[in-house]
């Protein structure tokens, strides 16, 4: 939960605990969080106005970042110093179980790698866009221990925009981020999807 690693120069990947770190948000100029889980709060919810919908789901895939401003006091003691933050959620779950295991386990366990299936192109879209779209604020991608979901984007992201293989890309993710796909990678199937679909 407390994991964070450095991706790229403007991609970092963490558990939640970081995520809801002021000073470390500050620290790495984070201006996007994608919240990779279907039940972990945003940071700071209880001071921000909450918008209708921030879910990035089915239903609003092409809702724009700006859909999802957070304004806060940066409480650093220089008057009214305000930061924005762009929230964006990528509801899915990650105890996968491939296993012998029940029927409805099974069921669940594919819907959700179906379901992040289709959200990577997207996903890995508006990252980009908004990287490029804001030069002096970076990326924080979570999920609640920063080592399935969260590192499942940021592979994806790899493959498409630095161009490396699926083993690369893990191999690097394992590289910047030790606890990255400890137990092995539970959302291959999505990956070898988002490859043979959109980058052959």
């Amino acid at each position: 939960m407390n994991s964070f690693g450095i991706i790229n120069p403007r991609i970092c990947v963490s558990g939640c605990i970081p995520a809801t770190n002021l000073q470390t948000l500050k620290y790495h100029k984070i201006g996007l969080i994608v919240n990779c889980t279907k039940h972990v709060d945003f940071m700071f919810d209880k001071q921000c106005e909450r918008t209708e919908d921030r879910n990035f789901s089915t239903y609003n895939l092409n809702k724009k970042i700006d859909d999802q401003p957070c304004y806060f006091d940066s409480q650093d003691g220089n008057g009214s110093n305000t930061f924005l933050i762009r929230r964006v959620r990528l509801p899915v779950e990650d105890n996968l179980h491939l296993d012998p295991c029940p029927t409805w386990n099974l069921k669940r366990t594919v819907s959700e790698l179906l379901f992040m299936a289709k959200c990577l192109p997207r996903i890995v879209q508006l990252i980009y866009d908004y990287i490029n779209e804001n030069e002096d604020k970076n990326v924080l991608i979570h999920c609640v221990a920063g080592q399935q979901r969260s590192a499942c984007v940021a592979t994806a992201y790899l493959m498409k925009y630095h161009k490396m293989s699926l083993v690369e890309a893990i191999e690097f993710m394992r590289k910047q981020k030790k606890d990255a796909f400890q137990t092995g990678v539970n959302f291959t199937p999505s990956l070898i999807d988002f490859y043979e679909n959109h980058l052959m």
